[in-house]
């Protein structure tokens, strides 16, 4: 066995996607670029890695939270804040669907989503169209945790 193709392997893996060993990628990305073999090491290292981690961890991690968390507070938009209030709360969120369905017509001018235009576009629904993903492997429990 020789380790030049999997070095070879790796170096394209990550012209391709930068970063890839860094960031928190879905497993399937790893497994593709990086190939079983390499994966298996890989999360071997990674689960010692945080395994020590926890092991290694010390009251004074909680502080640099701490402060990083009041160094970079934000007071809650005066516009919007307590805005619902006595009202019922219901969101809608739609796994997968992309925001440019929400308007889009057929060429007959015929809506395709009608209702959901008509929730966007009331004056009473706060909507949010500009919404980045934040999911890791939990993916739909991530993104309902993220909703809440």
């Amino acid at each position: 066995f020789s380790a030049k193709p999997k070095l070879i392997n790796l170096g394209l893996a990550e012209k391709d996607r930068p970063q890839l060993l860094t960031r928190s990628f879905d497993r399937n990305y790893l497994v593709k670029y990086l190939g079983a073999y390499n994966f298996t090491i890989y999360d071997v290292i990674q689960n010692i890695k945080s395994s020590s981690q926890r092991a290694l961890a010390d009251s004074s991690d909680i502080t640099d939270v701490e402060n990083y968390r009041k160094a970079n507070y934000a007071e809650p938009n005066p516009q919007y804040f307590g805005k619902a209030k006595g009202m019922n709360v219901i969101y809608v969120s739609l796994e997968s669907l992309q925001t440019f369905i929400i308007d889009y017509k057929m060429p007959d001018g015929q809506e395709v989503m009608p209702f959901l235009h008509s929730l966007t576009h009331d004056k009473n629904t706060f909507y949010f169209d500009n919404f980045y993903h934040q999911t890791g492997q939990g993916k739909t429990s991530d993104a309902e945790f993220l909703m809440e």
